[in-house]
């Protein structure tokens, strides 16, 4: 499959007092995801955040982009208001999920213990199983 017949992968990450480390890794992340010819909608990247003062335009945007994506790649730290409306929104849309981060998601969630960081891992799981295009 070649980079034209990918659809965009959106990214769900922290936007609001990130750290520098948190940016880079970030950063490396998508810029990885490119090389491979997929596409990437980066909220940090590629949605203005400095003049919308309510977010409902910054939500908007964020909403069209999701519903046009293939699939959502979450970068979990289970701090963030953003990450947790957008998870919501994926999850309704019915995409496939993919922890970024599985390793820090598996080292907060509690086993037999109801939590986003659970759901993340079962919706990951789920993600693998109908990985028809090459999801990870």
């Amino acid at each position: 499959m070649n980079s034209s017949e990918y659809k965009t992968d959106y990214i769900i990450c922290p936007v609001r007092e990130v750290s520098k480390q948190i940016v880079a890794i970030l950063d490396d992340y998508v810029a990885r995801l490119e090389e491979t010819g997929r596409p990437a909608h980066y909220p940090l990247r590629d949605v203005e955040q400095l003049t919308d003062h309510t977010g409902l335009r910054i939500l908007s945007e964020h909403r069209v982009a999701m519903e046009n994506c293939e699939r959502v790649r979450v970068y979990w730290n289970g701090k963030r208001e953003e990450s947790f409306f957008d998870l919501g929104m994926a999850f309704s849309l019915k995409k496939p999920i993919i922890p970024i981060n599985r390793y820090d998601v598996e080292k907060i969630a509690v086993p037999e213990k109801k939590s986003f960081e659970n759901v993340l891992l079962v919706l990951d799981r789920e993600a693998k199983l109908k990985s028809v295009n090459d999801i990870y």
